[in-house]
């Protein structure tokens, strides 16, 4: 590989995380582009995500306000961002970053409606957990009379609703959209833990590429002491959940 281009690093680290679950070979061509040229927001961006789905949330943060500097802009930073935010625990400004996405009008703004209502959730906040679910399906298309009556619901219900129409809608496009990993996530928040497990045993399989990011993710909260789902993070090789022997 010609040691002069960033851009060849960067592109096999992509590769090696997320096709290969390498995580050892990965970290390394990361910090090998940023080396080269570290005034590429991307490099910062990916390197955050793939620093957060290990579990060092810290190391992550550092590149993601990098990647912001750069490119306040950015899609893939300032939905990161967010992600990170909600991975450590830390919602309010987990909140404050899915607001921005909005202001700034990224593209598909239902991935900005489901932060905001993964992460009310998480505080409790039902009520507008269940507004910004009902916004994820008038952009998906739902009928205006369909949600209006929802809205009539109490939040906990319209909540019902909503992840019976989300999973639905997952199921009808899973092996299409290798989504397995949004089933199971389903699943493990509605409480059907054995079936999330199932699920997530599936994209597991079909390494689905989105299951580098279990550890961190509070939809699969319920499973994390389950030993099946201990075993599936370790075949994805997610650091935080290796034997450090």
């Amino acid at each position: 590989m010609d040691d002069r281009s960033a851009d060849a690093y960067y592109q096999r680290a992509l590769k090696l995380i997320f096709h290969d679950w390498n995580w050892a070979d990965a970290d390394r061509d990361f910090r090998t582009a940023i080396r080269i040229d570290p005034g590429q927001a991307k490099y910062h961006e990916m390197y955050a995500a793939y620093l957060r789905a290990a579990g060092d949330y810290q190391s992550a943060l550092v590149e993601a306000e990098l990647g912001l500097e750069l490119d306040p802009l950015s899609e893939l930073v300032n939905r990161d961002m967010s992600w990170l935010f909600i991975a450590m625990g830390n919602f309010e400004r987990a909140i404050e970053h899915c607001e921005r996405g909005l202001r700034i009008e990224l593209d598909h703004p239902e991935i900005d409606h489901n932060c905001l209502m993964l992460t009310h959730r998480e505080l409790g906040n039902i009520e507008n957990a269940a507004g910004h679910a009902r916004e994820i399906m008038r952009i998906k298309g739902v009928a205006k009379q369909e949600i209006a009556e929802l809205s009539a619901l109490d939040p906990k219900f319209q909540m019902e609703a909503f992840w019976q129409w989300k999973l639905a809608s997952e199921q009808a496009h899973a092996e299409a959209n290798q989504n397995h990993f949004q089933i199971a996530a389903i699943l493990s928040v509605t409480g059907h833990l054995g079936e999330a497990l199932d699920a997530l045993e599936t994209a597991l399989n079909k390494h689905e590429f989105a299951m580098i990011f279990i550890g961190g993710d509070p939809q699969f909260k319920p499973l994390r002491g389950d030993p099946r789902f201990l075993a599936i993070a370790r075949k994805v090789g997610i650091p935080a959940f290796m034997d450090p022997s």
